[in-house]
């Protein structure tokens, strides 16, 4: 399922689909279903959460089984690669109880969906995430066969529905609302059970350099998922406001930052961070502006007139 109204300006899942399914133009975004398998490759690779390919795993207890189609069990298998599993299904999962993903898979270094990102890192950052928040981590089993408790529950008899789930959400009939797969993930990221004194592990982190910036907004404005918001306080004082759980590391600010003072930090920690504002008037067209406390400008222009100098073009005749 490809939601046309969150992707962001990126070829991630483009680049991600081994079978270069994924069709984008300037105007739209869609699948080629000719060439579509439901690897489900594409879902990891987009960080706004606009490819919904997972299917629903089998559970039992706090156990999900996880078996690749390369996994030499004819009729087990549960999704097409192991390495579809993202950051918003093991935040999913956890949220749900889950404490163990039992996993059988083939060669993935000699599988061509091996090469793309790895079900192992994820867990891996996953875990790290969830450790320096003092919260239970994601357990990953490698039994030699399929364990006894999932004896009877067949998956691979029934129709491939992760590529049906592909092919229905382009026409509209898929139900779920894929905009909402990372809600599990930020509301996990967000919430309690912090170790004390400790600094918590974020996926991405946008960071400002009050130095550089000039307060244009252009960051608050391109940014969906509200990781970065401009907010008033009590006082009337102006700031901006740095939300890592929400951050889906598209890069988007730091692409459209002219002052290069927008960055995403990488698998780093951090907390939540304002940034003062102060408030100016600009000198040659009289709007009001605001810019970083720590960057107060000498010539007192906004961003528009600093960038386009339009006011030193501006000449008097006289008679």
């Amino acid at each position: 399922m490809l939601n046309a109204d969150v992707f962001a300006e990126c070829t991630l899942c483009q680049d991600a689909c081994p079978h270069r399914a994924i069709i984008q133009d300037e105007d739209s975004l869609g699948i080629d279903t000719g060439a579509c398998t439901g690897c489900g490759l594409c879902q990891p690779a987009c960080p706004q959460g606009a490819v919904s390919a997972m299917p629903a795993l089998p559970k039992d207890g706090r156990r999900v089984l996880a078996v690749c189609n390369e996994a030499a069990m004819p009729g087990r298998a549960t999704l097409p690669c192991i390495h579809a599993i993202d950051l918003a299904a093991l935040a999913r999962w956890h949220a749900g109880g889950t404490r163990a993903v039992e996993i059988h898979t083939g060669e993935c270094d000699g599988c061509p969906y091996g090469r793309f990102a790895r079900f192992e890192a994820t867990l891996r950052l996953f875990n790290r995430m969830m450790e320096s928040r003092g919260l239970p981590v994601l357990r990953a089993d490698h039994p030699d066969s399929v364990s006894s408790s999932w004896q009877g529950r067949s998956a691979g008899d029934e129709p491939d529905r992760q590529r049906r789930r592909l092919l229905l959400g382009l026409a509209g009939q898929d139900a779920r609302a894929s905009g909402t797969r990372r809600e599990a993930l930020t509301a996990l990221l967000a919430g309690c059970g912090r170790e004390e004194g400790a600094a918590p592990l974020w996926n991405a982190i946008p960071a400002i350099d009050p130095g550089t910036c000039v307060g244009c907004d252009m960051c608050v404005r391109v940014c969906m998922d509200g990781a970065v918001a401009l907010e008033r306080g009590g006082d009337g004082t102006l700031a901006y406001h740095v939300r890592p759980e929400a951050c889906t590391g598209c890069g988007l600010c730091a692409t459209h930052c002219d002052t290069g003072a927008m960055t995403i930090l990488r698998h780093e920690t951090g907390t939540t961070s304002r940034i003062a504002l102060e408030m100016f008037t600009c000198a040659a067209c009289g709007a009001d502006f605001h810019q970083p406390c720590t960057h107060a400008s000498n010539s007192r222009l906004c961003p528009t007139c600093r960038k386009t100098r339009h006011h030193s073009k501006l000449f008097q005749v006289m008679p």
